[in-house]
């Protein structure tokens, strides 16, 4: 064996000399002194110095030390012993460190963020598919039931194309490009869903009764996973778009083009999904009992199968909306004061024939139809308002109750008369004659503000009024007359 056997090499980390085994040239081996992963390669001798001379020795951990690097030849019955002098370079090194030592050198600050930013991205898409999609009452559709299963599938293989594309030196742009355009697709996907969710039960309401409507609406509202899916195809198109833009050969213009052409796409699917909600209504406008194509089908097939079954149901027992309507609304008034959705109303319809739901939920006599409760919004029940006179230097207080009177689903009513009274501990507190006179005609509910002015606070039926908890404090209306739409009348005895 020659003196060629064995080289010297300086570690560009610590400056350290050492010496190995000419085997071990253009390896990535870790520096004996430092542990740092380095390029082990031939060190180029110096102006002026000796090949033959000593250089600086490197310590191991263990306090063992390296043997001077003489230009001795090192024969075969010495070889062995000089293996276990000279301290072996271990490769046990991770991949991991090595990789994020090269991907720190490859990109500046706002490029590193960018892809950190991505993978948060990739990670709330990854997410969307096992979190709800669309809530219905207390319960709900996983995204992974139904099409989430598709963006799960596209996210798997960007999130594969965006890590070979970081990888590699320089940045890989089409993959890059690729993921930019599924994260813009992807945002317009659920935006879209967001959109066509908020308007699928839109056309079961009346549309002289936009309260209805609404309350028709809060039984289906969008889940977790939409959000998930819209926040990470924001991140993931943004963050890519920048990678792009960042790259010398290409520059801005393919990045835009590139994002320009997707948005273009994403547009199209918006307007697919709203496309169907546009013709079932025109379909019921044109021919109100001829079957029309399911609205939730493109987007929600559980929704859809649901509506179906329902559709089917009303054709078996020959049910029309109005008596639907009036059928839930009866079901509503049974079960109060438990919340309950159409939803929870057809899992209980969906087994039995009309006649049995009359057994088990029997038809509200007129006058039970007419029951107050306090109001249930974002506003208090009650309020205290006060007005200063400016001609008697006296400050006068007024206090509000605020109460919904129900009346018969769907039946248009002018007038309400009778007699409101509040009852705590079984006793009446306070009662009044209540005439209500709207404008307009009204549907389904009356909000009624009884008002006790001037409010005198030594009063303790005042006080009691102001005071007493809702639970313990129960509004009971007692109808004497109701005026319709129509001009006929009513007279409750």
């Amino acid at each position: 064996m020659t003196t060629s056997d064995t080289i010297r090499f300086k570690c560009p980390n610590c400056g350290a000399i050492a010496r190995g085994h000419r085997k071990n040239l253009e390896r990535d081996l870790a520096c004996p002194k430092c542990k740092v992963t380095v390029r082990f390669e031939a060190m180029k001798p110096e102006a002026g110095v000796n090949s033959h001379k000593p250089v600086e020795e490197v310590k191991e951990p263990h306090s063992q030390q390296l043997p001077s690097v003489m230009a001795i030849p090192i024969d075969d019955d010495r070889r062995e012993a000089h293996n276990d002098i000279v301290p072996k370079i271990s490769i046990s090194t991770t991949m991991g460190m090595r990789q994020c030592r090269r991907f720190s050198d490859r990109l500046d600050m706002t490029q590193t963020a960018s892809v950190w930013i991505a993978a948060a991205g990739f990670i709330f898409l990854f997410t969307s598919p096992f979190l709800r999609w669309v809530n219905v009452g207390a319960g709900g559709f996983i995204g992974i039931a139904g099409d989430g299963k598709y963006l799960l599938g596209a996210a798997i293989v960007t999130g594969v194309l965006f890590g070979i594309s970081i990888a590699r030196r320089p940045l890989l742009t089409v993959p890059l490009m690729i993921s930019q355009g599924v994260g813009t697709m992807t945002t317009f996907w659920m935006g879209g869903l967001l959109w066509r969710l908020s308007n699928t039960f839109n056309i079961n309401s009346d549309n002289e009764n936009p309260i209805g409507g609404l309350f028709a609406s809060l039984m289906v509202s969008p889940g977790a996973g939409l959000y998930f899916g819209l926040l990470g195809g924001v991140l993931v198109a943004a963050t890519s778009g920048y990678l792009v833009f960042r790259q010398p050969r290409f520059g801005a213009i393919p990045a835009v083009l590139n994002q320009v052409l997707f948005i273009c796409m994403g547009i199209v699917l918006v307007v697919y999904l709203g496309r169907t909600q546009d013709l079932r209504q025109r379909s019921v406008d044109v021919e109100p009992n001829a079957q029309v194509p399911n609205a939730a089908a493109p987007a929600f097939p559980f929704l859809a199968n649901s509506q179906d079954s329902m559709t089917e149901w009303k054709q078996k027992y020959k049910v029309t909306e109005k008596q639907w309507d009036e059928m839930f609304a009866n079901y509503q008034a049974r079960i109060y004061p438990k919340d309950v959705s159409r939803r929870d109303w057809w899992e209980q319809a969906k087994s039995r024939t009309p006649a049995q739901l009359n057994a088990v939920y029997p038809p509200l006599e007129p006058r039970e139809w007419y029951v107050a409760t306090w109001i249930d919004s974002f506003s208090p029940s009650r309020e205290l308002d006060s007005e200063y006179d400016i001609t008697s230097r006296e400050t006068t207080y007024a206090l509000t109750l605020k109460l919904r009177v129900r009346t018969p689903p769907n039946v248009p009513i002018k007038e309400v008369h009778g007699r409101l009274a509040f009852v705590t501990d079984g006793k009446p507190l306070f009662t009044k004659t209540i005439a209500e006179v709207p404008d307009v005609s009204f549907t389904n509910s009356l909000l009624v503000w009884v008002k006790i002015a001037p409010y005198d606070d030594s009063n303790a039926v005042h006080r009691d009024l102001r005071y007493t908890e809702e639970s313990e404090l129960t509004p009971i209306f007692s109808v004497s007359r109701v005026v319709f739409a129509d001009g006929t009348e009513q007279q409750f005895d």
